[in-house]
């Protein structure tokens, strides 16, 4: 085996023992409006880029939802979600139950200028 093929075995076993220890369960989806195909109080159904695969995820009911990190309710995601306006969305996925932790429409507050 030569050097490299030891160093990419060793970073996908790391990788996998970190997954395994659920130091990955939970990670932030940067995704553009359009890529966020559905949206509805039980679930969304996404593409995290242009070129992946949609994946479906279950709304919780503690999902919290923001505009531009200020909580909003139901009606207010799902009107942004309609007039897909924000430049991007924030979305919070637990890899272990393939639920949302939260959707942010429109980035962090200090990203305005």
């Amino acid at each position: 085996m030569n050097f490299k093929a030891i160093i990419a075995l060793t970073v996908l076993l790391a990788t996998s023992a970190f997954a395994g220890n659920g130091l990955n369960a939970h990670y932030e989806a940067q995704i553009e409006p359009q890529l966020l195909a559905t949206f509805s109080s039980t679930a969304v159904k996404l593409k995290e880029c242009s070129e992946c695969d949609q994946a479906s995820y279950q709304m919780r009911a503690d999902t919290e939802l923001f505009e531009k990190e200020q909580p909003i309710d139901l009606k207010r995601a799902t009107e942004l979600y309609l007039r897909r306006n924000s430049e991007i969305i924030f979305v919070g996925i637990s890899q272990t139950d393939k639920t949302i932790d939260y959707i942010n429409f429109g980035g962090y507050a200090s990203d305005i200028h």
